[in-house]
């Protein structure tokens, strides 16, 4: 079963559902307290603070039951849309858009943003690409091999 739309506005659509899916996923384990709760005392941080503190940024341990369920979010979404570049930009924009509406609200935040940019949200997105491609392989495969 696939849901791959067919009028040109299915990578925006994609795109969209991953950015929810992120969203959503943040706030799920930000209510039930399994993120970090260690947020920043500067209220320009509030919003990157929460993606942060979910995946263990904050902390000296990662959050591997955040990144376990990102990921099998990821790959799921991209066995169901077959969209790979769409879905796994979707899936990784809540952080930058989260660095960008802080620094519109306090220009002396993220100072080194070159920096987070390079060391973790790059990473993100190629792993993130990364899962997406294998979630599409699995896919087509299935429907190579007779599954539907």
């Amino acid at each position: 079963m696939s849901f791959t739309l067919k009028f040109p506005a299915n990578r925006l659509l994609v795109g969209l559902s991953g950015f929810l899916a992120t969203i959503l996923l943040v706030f799920i384990f930000d209510k039930f307290g399994l993120c970090a709760g260690e947020y920043s005392i500067s209220r320009s941080y509030s919003l990157s603070d929460v993606i942060g503190g979910c995946v263990g940024l904050q902390s000296s341990q990662l959050k591997w039951s955040f990144i376990f369920v990102y990921f099998s979010m990821t790959f799921t979404l991209a066995i169901l849309f077959r969209r790979v570049g769409s879905l796994a930009l979707g899936l990784v924009m809540p952080l930058p858009m989260a660095v960008i509406i802080e620094g519109a609200l306090d220009s002396t935040s993220h100072n080194l943003l070159g920096l987070e940019i390079l060391f973790f949200w790059l990473p993100t997105v190629i792993a993130t690409l990364a899962v997406a491609w294998l979630g599409e392989k699995c896919s087509r495969a299935a429907l190579l091999h007779g599954g539907k």
